[in-house]
């Protein structure tokens, strides 16, 4: 049946067709396509004229969440590379830290290993002291001596920034030479004698007091710990460990003595690495009081 039916339809256009194209532009069929399009033309125009804003609009509002869409992508693509540059940043920052510290770990002290470690944290009050990441698991012990790098000549070589005062299994403080809390013998490179006592004043600055007039001091002496401490309680620090420079001498005040102020070769509260020289002979495990 149906396709009877189709095969009817498709016969009647074919005779449609054929009629249209014999007669003439006076035909009826003519007639009847122009009667159409009369009709039909200026009802096209009016539903394109009203079509068209609401096409004009859809096409706003698809560039509009196009161009959102671009811009939120930019946006993230923005963060992620800040994101890349800081982490790259803070990489470069660290990798440039072991680099140094490595650079100094075979020029410590005779009879002391190197373990290195960072800054956990640093307590909320004014003393100078920092936690570190490595403690007695890492067989860091109280009196390690702790380092920092610094370049000179051309080259690093490690500073003495501080000592272990305290340790659990994971983690260690460090007291630093910039905690009035310290004292260390002092001198200058080349001296025989000892100038005094190392320590610091409340605000962190290195004073070397009561030192001999007679001792001749000068601005950019190199100062070193003199190995020395007191027939009760002996240094933990060997000699020659250097310290920081002379950064000023004396003043008009009168008497014998004179007052030298050092700077340190490295601030240690701007430091996140250190180096911790851990005693494992038996003369750096007696004088860090631990027998041997």
């Amino acid at each position: 049946m149906r396709r009877g039916v189709v095969l009817a339809l498709l016969l009647i256009s074919v005779l449609i067709f054929t009629t249209f194209f014999r007669e003439g532009e006076g035909g009826f069929l003519h007639q009847f396509k122009g009667t159409v399009g009369a009709v039909i033309t200026p009802v096209q125009k009016v539903t394109v004229a009203a079509v068209q804003p609401l096409k004009d609009g859809w096409n706003w509002f698809a560039e509009l969440r196009g161009a959102r869409d671009e811009a939120n992508r930019l946006r993230a693509e923005n963060a992620a590379l800040r994101s890349e540059v800081i982490d790259q940043g803070l990489t470069a920052a660290k990798v440039k830290s072991f680099r140094e510290a490595l650079a100094i770990a075979d020029d410590g002290p005779g009879g002391y290993t190197p373990v290195h470690a960072e800054v956990l944290g640093r307590p909320p009050d004014l003393s100078q002291r920092v936690k570190l990441d490595k403690g007695r698991s890492d067989n860091i012990v109280v009196n390690s001596l702790v380092f920092a790098p610094h370049k000179g000549e051309g080259k690093f070589f490690g500073a003495l920034v501080g000592i272990v005062t305290s340790t659990t299994s994971g983690s260690s403080m460090v007291t630093l030479v910039t905690d009035p809390s310290i004292s260390i013998g002092a001198k200058t490179v080349g001296a025989i004698k000892p100038l005094g006592l190392l320590k610091a004043t409340s605000t962190g600055q290195l004073i070397l007091d009561q030192v001999p007039r007679t001792e001749r001091i000068a601005e950019g002496d190199v100062v070193v710990t003199a190995g020395y401490g007191t027939l009760r309680f002996p240094s933990p620090y060997p000699k020659d460990l250097p310290i920081g420079t002379v950064s000023s001498v004396g003043g008009q005040e009168p008497g014998e003595t004179q007052t030298v102020q050092v700077e340190p070769f490295r601030d240690p509260m701007e430091l996140t690495l250190f180096t911790v020289y851990v005693p494992t002979s038996p003369a750096a495990k007696r004088r860090a009081g631990l027998g041997g």
